[in-house]
């Protein structure tokens, strides 16, 4: 009897080890998962790095994560006018206009990639705009009270 009961506590040590292992793996893999914010920063890096697959990599799974992240997309527009896929730069500038309609840095970053596909005069148009917006903002910043 008394092996009986010392198999039957063994067996119940190890019947803890398959439950406890994958529940402990589990909760590890949640911990380990990045942000959107944290892609994006691992992307900027690569950029850097002139590691353009892996900012593609970082940025898009940013958009996977956060599909309304500007500064992915800001990111993806800039990787792709760096490797010379304009119609694809072209599609990320848009969609950080369409997300912020201020973004002045996505008009002049648009006009860069209109400029580079050879259509001068629609990259002028958003150069243009950028600058007055970026103006107006500057004027805005430059009234604001010092204690807002």
């Amino acid at each position: 009897m008394q092996n009986i009961w010392n198999s039957f506590f063994s067996c119940k040590r190890y019947l803890h080890l398959f439950l406890i292992f994958p529940l402990a793996l589990m909760v590890a893999q949640c911990g380990s998962e990045q942000t959107a914010a944290e892609y994006v920063e691992g992307g900027l890096e690569f950029t850097r790095q002139q590691e353009y697959r892996r900012a593609i990599d970082a940025f898009s799974s940013a958009i996977e994560i956060e599909p309304a992240n500007i500064s992915a997309h800001y990111g993806l527009g800039g990787i792709y006018n760096a490797i010379n896929q304009l119609e694809m730069a072209e599609e990320s500038f848009k969609i950080v206009l369409k997300l912020d309609p201020t973004h002045y840095n996505g008009l002049y970053s648009l006009g860069f990639t209109y400029e580079l596909m050879g259509q001068k005069e629609k990259a002028q148009s958003y150069y243009e705009r950028s600058n007055r917006l970026k103006e107006k903002w500057q004027a805005v910043l430059k009234n604001k009270p010092e204690n807002s």
